[in-house]
């Protein structure tokens, strides 16, 4: 899959900042949810919320109850035990309130702190064992059990703690979702499905102030599980609540867009960009991009068109404004290459390539990289595949070791069906040096992360234009986990159909046009294997 420039919409409103090294390293196509930031309450369970989150807490020391003292009681009395003990509390997430322990249980519930901060996995799970054997009900060490069966991948031990916790303390929203993942592990979409949709009503009934956030989880959870019925009903359950916040808009803008409702997701877009005031290059990016894209996709054509002239109207004046004072640096650069992607949407492809090579001089060699690989992809689109292919040899002149242009470069090989063996090393080197740079770039690695998407995707196509189907599927279906995208769900299509499994390749269209209902291709495929 070919990456394509493509920028972020506005840091403070979804939950997170991209930092530059990032976007560059990662830009995706328009149609890639994946490389978007979370709308706001979409961070993942496993990364921010910390392993280990008790609940309510209890202020009382309960030292010397039944024998049992409260660890914050003895670190209390022996003061060199205190900086120890905040370390393990902070190392696994927990607050330093006591949490809703027996005092039978002190010890080993402070036991299993220490073993949880040491790595000591097993031992945790012996001492939180014996918490539960001593108070069947007490939620905080069923919630761990839960949390480390499924690290472990016992996820039947994994439901059976988590049911559990979550009927002695039904209102905790985290048990509820730990709970859902376990059942999806499984396989028990409907057991997963049905406890969230408990949730998501219980909280909506009571006007519970973070209904919004749970309720957009739910939608999601349920779009990824093929639910597009109820997604689209509790999306506009969502939508009714808090109209008055600008970047909920936004939030379900990029949620209706992910799913592939393009209705509800351009009208939210309209309502993001007429209620928030944004930097030019970044309302034109919004305009084009996302109103005018999901507008297009919902059949608004003349609201599209409105949009995309509206964003090169006001990036143009954003250029002139910048050039008149002189500003020939990457402020200017950067309106330019927002411009050529606005031109290259309305086919304007020869305008595009010429203004993108106006900005490389001046621009870093990183820089320079990102557009050659724009002007390759636009030549590419535009069907010009050998100037394409001079663009992406030039730019690797000039950085060897990109891997955004060899991933570009490989995959215009795939999709002709040329130079197939340079195509596989290359793809293979891009994969090995992006798995490099994210390394480098991070102390802690979700191993999804050390992964792009789209050069899965790649991957997966030039194998199966090698002829490797089974190994293509492979790669394909990994691909379409992590770059929900079009593309990716078309080539998962073919490569279905090639292996005669027609009804799943019918899936993959289906699922492809959903995400881009303007492909024409894709429709006249499907047509054709349901006839």
């Amino acid at each position: 899959m070919r990456i394509e420039e493509r920028g972020y919409p506005p840091a403070h409103c979804v939950g997170g900042t991209a930092s530059a090294a990032a976007g560059a390293a990662a830009r995706s196509a328009p149609s890639s949810p994946r490389r978007l930031l979370c709308p706001a309450g979409f961070a993942s369970p496993s990364r921010g919320d910390g392993p280990f989150v008790h609940g309510e807490g209890r202020a009382a020391d309960r030292s010397g109850e039944n024998g049992g003292a409260s660890p914050l009681a003895e670190a209390r009395r022996h003061p060199a035990l205190l900086f120890p003990l905040i370390l393990a509390l902070t190392a696994v997430g927990v607050s330093a309130e006591q949490p809703e322990v027996p005092p039978q249980a002190y010890g080993f519930y402070g036991q299993a702190l220490h073993d949880l901060m040491t790595g000591a996995i097993d031992a945790a799970i012996r001492n939180l064992t014996e918490c539960v054997k001593i108070d069947p009900y007490s939620a905080e060490p069923r919630y761990h059990l839960g949390r480390l069966h499924m690290m472990r991948g016992n996820l039947n031990e994994a439901v059976e703690h988590l049911r559990k916790a979550a009927e002695a303390r039904p209102e905790d929203i985290r048990i509820k979702q730990l709970l859902v993942q376990a059942y999806m592990g499984l396989g028990k979409s409907g057991e997963g499905l049905k406890t969230y949709q408990s949730l998501a009503a219980a909280m909506l009934s009571n006007n519970d102030a973070s209904a919004p956030q749970v309720i957009l989880r739910f939608v999601k959870v349920l779009a990824d599980a093929g639910e597009r019925g109820p997604a689209l009903e509790w999306l506009r359950k969502a939508r009714s609540l808090r109209n008055d916040d600008p970047t909920y808009h936004l939030s379900l803008g990029l949620l209706a867009r992910a799913a592939g409702f393009w209705p509800d997701a351009a009208e939210e877009f309209e309502l993001y960009l007429s209620s928030v005031p944004l930097e030019p290059t970044i309302k034109a990016e919004m305009l084009d991009d996302y109103y005018a894209d999901a507008a297009m996709k919902a059949g608004l054509k003349d609201k599209a068109m409105a949009a995309r002239a509206a964003a090169l109207k006001e990036i143009s004046q954003l250029c002139d404004r910048l050039g008149k004072d002189g500003n020939k640096g990457s402020e200017l650069r950067r309106a330019k290459r927002r411009m050529a992607v606005i031109l290259e949407h309305a086919r304007q492809y020869d305008e595009a390539v010429l203004l993108l090579r106006t900005c490389l001089d001046g621009a870093d060699n990183e820089e320079k990289a990102e557009l050659f690989g724009m002007i390759g992809s636009i030549l590419d689109r535009a069907d010009h595949f050998e100037d394409a292919e001079k663009a992406y040899l030039e730019g690797l002149k000039v950085t060897p070791d990109s891997h955004l242009l060899k991933n570009n470069l490989s995959y215009l090989y795939a999709t002709r069906g040329k130079n197939l063996d340079s195509a596989l090393k290359l793809i293979k080197e891009a994969l090995d040096s992006y798995r490099k740079e994210v390394a480098a770039a991070k102390t802690e690695k979700d191993p999804e992360d050390m992964e792009n998407g789209a050069y899965v995707d790649t991957l997966g196509w030039v194998l199966f234009k090698l002829g490797k189907k089974e190994e293509a599927l492979e790669e394909v279906r990994r691909a379409a986990k992590m770059e929900p995208s079009a593309e990716v769900y078309d080539h998962l299509g073919d490569i279905y159909k090639s292996l005669g499994r027609d009804k799943e390749a019918a899936e993959a269209w289906e699922r492809s046009l959903q995400l881009d209902p303007l492909v024409e291709s894709v429709r006249a495929k499907l047509r054709s294997t349901s006839q």
